[in-house]
Formats: structure tokens, C-alpha cells, sequence
């Protein structure tokens, strides 16, 4: 399973590169470092044949830091909810498929999102609907973790642990970066996870590039009695030249003849 999942993540990569040159040739940068550090979670998800997302389903996942949406778009293109046509036509101006994701539940976008913080409030409503209804079903959410600055995230941590909510996964990519430096220089840190457990949150923190830990992970959180939590430490930009500061892909506009050589070293 390993193996097939190093192939889909392989996959999910080259399709964000290939994406990233269309909107290089429309003169648009993209947000490519958050997107890269986030191949791993996504590909075990939608690929591991533990969980089905459909559209009418309550398997759902939502993407908080909506800025990585070519992640996105490229794992739902894979997962066969977007079409090539659909991906063909990113970032043009009369397509869904921006630079931040638009609501389309047929196309497996739950939320729009983008304003950071609103897609964990949003996964905390959908996951007390579920759980209110009597219905069975898991929400994944992913934030990074700059966006763990926002208020509105920390209240809607309060609001998961105050409805008990179990059925909702909080997945942080911590890649260390945010839009303007390091994460640990804008708003130091303490222990953020020992502040998610305070809260009374059950925390785990993995290596987000790792199968094998996503998978104990969620094998461990997904049937735990309280709301979980699954801290990433990833790399910004993973798969990409490393750089000194890697916060560099974090949206760039990177030579077309770059991003064809990248293109072209994927499987």
C-alpha cells in the first residue's frame, strides 16, 4: 500500500506542477510551497481505501488553508471528480477552479474557503450536523499552521471540544512558513500541541511525509473517544529544489522552464 501511495503522491505532484505552468503561461504565480507539503495527508486519505468521500456523503473533507488549492484540485482530478477539462482551465477567469477553492459539492469542494480560520468553523458545523442527525461519517479538516494565529481558530477549537465532536479531524500541515516569514518569528510559539491538548484536544504529532504515520494516526483517531488531533511536521515546497528559505515557493512564479524540468522528473 506504501508503494501505491508513493506513486499516487508522485501523481498528485507533477499534476500541481503541471497546473502551476498554466497559470505560469497566463503570467500568475502560484501558491506551490503549502500545496507540496500537503501531498502525503491528501493522498492517504482519498487513496488508502480507508475512507470514501463522495458528494453525497458524510465522509467529507475540507481544505482550511484554502490557498493550497492545487492540492486540492489535483487529488480531486485523480480521485476522478474533476475532469481534465475541469483542471485545463485553471486559473483562467471563467472557471470555478481559482486560486482559492469555490464551493462545488458534485466536484468534492466542500466550502469556498480562503479567509483563513473559516474553513475549521465550517468542518465544526458539518461535523455537529452529522453528529446531531444520528449519522455516521468522519470530517477531515487541514489548516497550516500559521493559520493557527487566527482567533476564529482557537474558538472553533472550544466549540469542538465543547460539542465533543469525535467525528471531526483537525489535520495541521506544519510546515513552519507562513505568507511573510517563519511562523515561529511573526507569533513565537509555545508547545502548540501541548496548547491543543490543554484544550483538551487528543494530539498526535507525526511526520507528515510519512505513510506509515499517517496511517497509525488515523487508525488511532479515528475511533478515539474525544476530538483528535493530527500535527504534520512537513516541508514547505517538498519535492521542490531546497532552498535556504524555502518559504520562497510559498507563491511564486517560478521560470516555465523550471517548472518543466520539475514536471518531467515526477514519475
Amino acid at each position: 500500500m506504501s508503494k501505491e501511495l508513493e506513486i499516487m503522491g508522485s501523481k498528485i505532484r507533477k499534476t500541481i506542477l503541471k497546473l502551476a505552468m498554466q497559470a505560469a503561461n497566463a503570467g500568475k504565480g502560484s501558491h506551490l510551497g503549502g500545496a507540496m507539503s500537503a501531498v502525503e495527508i491528501l493522498s492517504y486519505l482519498f487513496f488508502s481505501k480507508k475512507f470514501k468521500f463522495a458528494p453525497k456523503g458524510n465522509e467529507r473533507f475540507v481544505l482550511s488553508k484554502g490557498h493550497a488549492s492545487l492540492v486540492l484540485y489535483s487529488t480531486l482530478y485523480h480521485y476522478g471528480c474533476l475532469s481534465e477539462s475541469d483542471i485545463l482551465a485553471y486559473p483562467c477567469n471563467d472557471t470555478s477552479f481559482l486560486g482559492h477553492p469555490v464551493q462545488d459539492r458534485s466536484s468534492g469542494i466542500e466550502f469556498s474557503t480562503g479567509s483563513l480560520g473559516m474553513g475549521l468553523s465550517m468542518a465544526s458545523g458539518t461535523a455537529l450536523s452529522i453528529k446531531k442527525k444520528g449519522d455516521k461519517g468522519n470530517v477531515f479538516v487541514l489548516v497550516g499552521d500559521g493559520e493557527l494565529n487566527e482567533g476564529i481558530v482557537w474558538e472553533s477549537l472550544r466549540f469542538i471540544v465543547h460539542n465533543d465532536l469525535s467525528n471531526l479531524t483537525v489535520l495541521v500541515d506544519s510546515n513552519k512558513f507562513q505568507q511573510t516569514g517563519a511562523t515561529e518569528v511573526i507569533s513565537k510559539p509555545n508547545n502548540i500541541p501541548d496548547s491543543l491538548r490543554n484544550l483538551g484536544l487528543f494530539v498526535k504529532e507525526i511526520d507528515g511525509h510519512s505513510y506509515l504515520e499517517i496511517e497509525n494516526a488515523l487508525s488511532e483517531t479515528i475511533n478515539y473517544a474525544s476530538p483528535c488531533v493530527i500535527y504534520l511536521n512537513t516541508i514547505k515546497g517538498r519535492g521542490l529544489p531546497e532552498r535556504d528559505d524555502m518559504n520562497y515557493y510559498h507563491h511564486v512564479l517560478l521560470p516555465k522552464s523550471m517548472l518543466e524540468d520539475l514536471y518531467q522528473s515526477q514519475l
